[in-house]
């Protein structure tokens, strides 16, 4: 096995699972879910917003989350299971997410930025081979293995995530699950990210790292109590500062997912769509085009915090 793997494991999360939208959940009261449905004659599409990794032990599924996946005729999330594995990722993350042996991290971003890096890698008391290691990453890869560090070093486990209980829900009801994207395609938008727009990928991973355990309670909460304009805060404002970081994390994926749920539509049935929060909250969500492109998309159970956008 490659000696770049162990670092690599670190990173193999939900693609999806950026520092802006990994959310930690507490058991709270009076879950309101951010729940919305589109439909048709003879379709119903459920639009479900996650969080990709959670605490072990936390109960959540006191909404209608498990109904949902019961009910359907299949489930759709970003990745389909089969293809959000290590198996499949970590070849994709060791092709397309490091240095050739000539190259490195340092001679690519601000010596500034990659001495944040290393103070945040002293923090974890990252031994040396690790540092070395990062230095052979790309920033957007650097950017997710610092993530995944914080959030192990806090507890939470994509195992424990909306994804992963819905999936083994389905599982358990015989669901089919379906992916809306590829784990190459994920992969090679990701390393398209270079020069300016890598180093700010990076640099807000890193800041984010820092206030994690602020930023967890207050996305915690916004979720629990089903607040999209909050979430939208919360998630997405401070990309406007980085509109080629916003456009290729979520705007372009967005849009795309458009045709998708035109494409289901087609179909009769009954059908949960399950992506991250931040790509159904704010001006440029997957709600707002669909209702930019004539659709009739209502919000489901909104019970605080308002009912848009």
């Amino acid at each position: 096995m490659t000696r770049l793997s162990t670092l690599t494991r670190l990173s193999t999360l939900a693609l999806t699972a950026l520092s802006l939208i990994g959310l930690g959940l507490l058991a709270l009261p009076a879950r309101a879910d951010l729940h919305w449905t589109v439909s048709d004659a003879d379709t119903t599409i459920n639009l479900y917003g996650t969080v990709h990794v959670l605490k072990p032990g936390t109960d959540w599924t006191d909404g209608d989350a498990a109904d949902l996946v019961r009910a359907s005729d299949a489930l759709y999330m970003e990745l389909a299971p089969q293809a959000n594995t290590r198996q499949v990722m970590e070849p994709l993350f060791i092709e397309y997410g490091f240095y050739p042996e000539d190259d490195s991290l340092k001679a690519h971003i601000p010596d500034a930025l990659y001495q944040s890096l290393m103070n945040s890698l002293d923090s974890f008391e990252a031994p040396e081979r690790v540092k070395q290691q990062f230095n052979r990453m790309k920033p957007w890869l650097a950017a997710f293995s610092i993530t995944n560090m914080r959030f192990t070093q806090m507890g939470y486990r994509p195992a424990n995530g909306v994804e992963a209980t819905l999936t083994r829900l389905a599982q358990q009801n015989g669901t089919p699950v379906h992916g809306l994207e590829k784990a190459e395609d994920q992969v090679k938008m990701l390393a398209a990210l270079g020069g300016d727009d890598g180093a700010a990928f990076l640099r807000e991973a890193l800041k984010d790292a820092e206030r994690a355990g602020t930023l967890m309670e207050k996305l915690t909460n916004a979720w629990l109590t089903g607040n999209a304009t909050e979430m939208n805060r919360l998630l997405n404002e401070e990309l406007k500062d980085h509109p080629n970081l916003a456009k290729a994390l979520l705007y372009d994926r967005n849009h795309a997912w458009v045709d998708k749920v035109e494409d289901l539509l087609a179909k009769p049935g009954y059908f949960t769509v399950a992506v991250g929060s931040a790509h159904l909250v704010g001006d440029e969500s997957l709600v707002q085009l669909l209702r930019d492109a004539g659709f009739k998309v209502t919000r489901v159970n909104p019970q605080q915090g308002p009912a848009t956008p």
